[in-house]
């Protein structure tokens, strides 16, 4: 018989709005850390779960884009041997 889950549902939730605040990328190891507790394999298969019965937007993830800020001027870095 399986051992009963050492987080919950909600706990998952919370770590992925965390992640997202944090703009962190949502993976095993990453929530893992934030959850602080649980099997890493297990807390990502919770994730997808939730995403695919609408726990977890999938719209919210998509949204999360780098903006990109272009100077008028290029830097260079110089390296020296």
């Amino acid at each position: 018989m399986a051992r009963e889950r050492a987080f919950s549902d909600q706990d998952v939730v919370n770590a992925v709005n965390e992640l997202r605040k944090l703009g962190k990328s949502v993976n095993k190891t990453n929530l893992r850390l934030q959850v602080d507790s649980g099997s890493p394999s297990v807390l990502f298969n919770v994730y997808e779960e939730l995403l695919s019965k609408g726990g977890i937007k999938e719209e919210d993830v998509k949204k999360q884009e780098v903006a990109v800020v272009q100077t008028e001027e290029p830097s260079f870095a110089v390296c020296y041997s």
